[in-house]
């Protein structure tokens, strides 16, 4: 235990230090669900403790992105369940957790799950034909794609390729997640937290749904004459 304890920090530790290579940038969010996902496995603190490092000056911002995973983490049940399973040990990725790490957690929390890297090899499997791409897309919208197609990722390849193609069609007939970035933070965090059960029904519920608070807000402000 003590020898997995001291490899998991040297591993950490070089991430602190190495430069950012993923296809993906990591986040504040990435940092608050790795932490909750380690939490959930029974991780080492100490090794939770290297995580939340990672968030340097924006600890405060990592913590409230905890907060609200764990919150639908707790509610989630079934698929839902199985798909925050998945983002958390995608977000450890994002952060350079290799899958020495990560593979023992999965099978200990999520036997089931299967992703992208095979278990023994970690070379990529290819992508199916049937299944869109969804790189372009900026993290919300795609977790969100994901996150209402859960329950067709089990039915194989083909369903889950329409029911992904679907949201995208939808998708392109909607405008899609507002940008919340204008926003201090804890306003930002709040709009979320409203909206989290329409987050796993897709982007366009999702987006109407965080537009409706958004109008909300603004109506409140005084208007200038």
């Amino acid at each position: 235990m003590t020898q997995y304890i001291i490899i998991g920090l040297t591993m950490l530790a070089l991430i602190l230090t190495m430069p950012a290579h993923a296809a993906e940038k990591p986040t504040t969010r990435h940092v608050g669900v790795c932490v909750v996902y380690l939490s959930v496995a029974g991780t080492d603190k100490a090794i939770t403790d290297e995580v939340w490092r990672l968030a340097g000056s924006n600890i405060h911002q990592a913590r409230a992105f905890a907060e609200l995973w764990k919150l639908g983490y707790d509610d989630a049940q079934g698929d839902m369940r199985t798909s925050y399973l998945i983002e958390g040990e995608q977000a450890c990725r994002v952060l350079g957790m290799p899958d020495s790490m990560l593979l023992p957690i999965r099978s200990k929390v999520n036997p089931a799950v299967q992703t992208k890297q095979g278990p023994s090899t970690g070379i990529p499997l290819r992508r199916s034909p049937g299944i869109p791409d969804l790189s372009g897309y900026d993290f919300e919208t795609r977790h969100s794609i994901e996150l209402a197609c859960i329950s067709e990722n089990g039915k194989g390849p083909v369903a889950y390729g329409a029911c992904l193609n679907q949201q995208i069609a939808s998708l392109q007939r909607s405008p899609g997640i507002p940008d919340l970035s204008g926003y201090d933070f804890e306003t930002r965090h709040s709009i979320e937290l409203a909206c989290i059960s329409e987050n796993g029904k897709g982007p366009v519920a999702y987006g109407r749904c965080l537009r409706k608070h958004v109008e909300s807000l603004s109506s409140t402000l005084p208007k200038s004459h």
